[in-house]
């Protein structure tokens, strides 16, 4: 019964480590992501994605 319990707490240890990781990651993706639409929104000609696609564009005929 020892052996499992501690297999089991290796196994939760090392499932939080994990998860923790992962949540890492996505708040300093996040964290990208937010920067980089900042600075395209701050072009004169539309409103950019993360990936630099036009979502909306202001009409330049005016």
């Amino acid at each position: 019964m020892v052996k499992t319990k501690n297999v089991k707490l290796l196994k939760n240890r090392k499932n939080v480590k994990e998860i923790a990781i992962k949540k890492k990651l996505e708040r300093e993706i996040e964290e990208i992501l937010s920067q980089q639409i900042t600075a395209n929104n701050d072009s004169k000609d539309g409103i950019y994605s993360a990936n630099g696609n036009s979502i909306l564009r202001k009409d330049k005929r005016n």
